[in-house]
């Protein structure tokens, strides 16, 4: 059957057949629309399916109700968590001339720093030197949301705002779905595209760990100069072991792409000469990883690369067929030609989507293999 298909349209509905369950197809369906219209109903479909989501769909210029929200309190503004996500925050609250007067974070490591002019503190130190009546608290955290407001809650604080009710957020378990049709060995060999700063790394060690299992070694690409320093700074600091850091961005074959928006969890590749302003290092994983190594796992979200480290990963995808999770919302037909790529590297995959933001972002392609087939081999 698959021969015989000529257009577009005989391709995206054989995918869609493909699909593995009735919340797949409605993913897909969903995204198909808006990548032909634009109309963002479609999104708001997708979203209103997810329990945490279905009333708090993210619709552009939403923070400004935070914003004014803020004003409204008459307080010193103070940010629970200082990462990629409360920068951004912070960008916003600047541009709206929203003052902020501190930045409260746990991580020993920041405390004493300054957030552009504010100070990141302590939660204990600004309770020394502030009225509790006097605070509001932003939470900017994506994820332990309700141990933040029960820690603030203890300390006396009265008013308290959570950044996820007002911007886009997405779950923790991207990539990593517990839905049943994920399944992770006893020895994981994973392989993370687009580490930025290897959170998602971190969490796979802890799922694992959680379930008795271990993660034996890790391959880490990340194009970002200053973002691959960080991780390199996290793997001294926690002491991990087996991580294979790589400075460089995934594509079809080893080359040189330019990287734009730098430094941010945006970056992305896109074809260019050497000898062009800003250009990284890009490298095809069959290059890369030993050839000893069965790579079990691989996740994907490299701002529209994926197609193309698919492409550089043929033989490892052909020879130890891996879970994947892909992200498939970069580009407009990545939904749909992404996995009619990966059918005709491994026809036996079995594709489930999911969505975990409130907004437009974060639809991920789960590709799997069903183990008992893959052990009677």
């Amino acid at each position: 059957m698959r021969s015989a298909m000529r257009t577009d349209s005989d391709k995206r509905q054989w995918v869609y057949e493909s699909l593995c369950d009735d919340i797949s197809k409605a993913i897909f369906e969903n995204r198909r629309k808006y990548a032909e219209s634009g109309e963002w109903r479609y999104i708001e479909n997708i979203v209103a399916a997810i329990p945490e989501y279905a009333s708090n769909v993210y619709y552009g210029g939403k923070e400004k109700v935070l914003y004014e929200k803020l004003r409204e309190y008459r307080k010193k503004i103070v940010l629970f968590g200082y990462g990629y996500r409360a920068r951004k925050i912070l960008c916003g609250l600047h541009t709206e001339a929203v003052e902020v007067a501190y930045v409260v974070d746990s991580d020993v490591r920041k405390q004493g720093a300054l957030a552009g002019k504010i100070p990141i503190v302590s939660l204990s130190e600004i309770m020394a030197r502030e009225h509790v009546d006097d605070l509001v608290f932003l939470i900017t955290s994506a994820w332990h949301v309700e141990e933040i407001r029960s820690q603030l809650q203890r300390a006396g604080c009265k008013y308290i705002e959570n950044a996820n009710e007002y911007t886009k957020c997405f779950r923790q378990d991207q990539y990593f779905d517990r839905g049943g049709f994920l399944e992770f060995a006893e020895q994981e060999i994973f392989v993370d595209g687009g580490c930025f700063d290897l959170e998602t790394t971190r969490i796979f060690r802890k799922l694992l760990e959680e379930e008795g299992k271990t993660c034996s070694k890790v391959y880490a690409f990340e194009p970002d100069r200053n973002n691959y320093l960080t991780c390199r700074e996290k793997i001294d600091h926690c002491g991990w072991q087996n991580i294979s850091l790589v400075n460089a961005g995934l594509w079809r074959e080893d080359t040189w792409v330019k990287l734009e928006n730098a430094g941010t969890a945006g970056a992305h590749l896109v074809e260019a000469g050497e000898d062009e302003k800003h250009c990284v290092r890009a490298v095809s994983l069959d290059t890369v990883v030993d050839g000893k190594d069965k790579i079990s796992l691989i996740k994907l979200d490299i701002e529209g690369a994926e197609l193309e480290a698919l492409q550089g990963a043929e033989r490892i995808i052909r020879r130890d067929r891996p879970k994947l999770a892909v992200c498939i919302y970069h580009k407009k037909e990545d939904y749909w030609q992404i996995p009619y790529y990966l059918k005709s590297l491994a026809p036996e995959y079995r594709f489930y989507i999911r969505h975990y933001s409130n907004y437009s972002a974060e639809t991920v392609l789960y590709a799997v293999v069903n183990e008992r087939e893959r052990n009677q081999e």
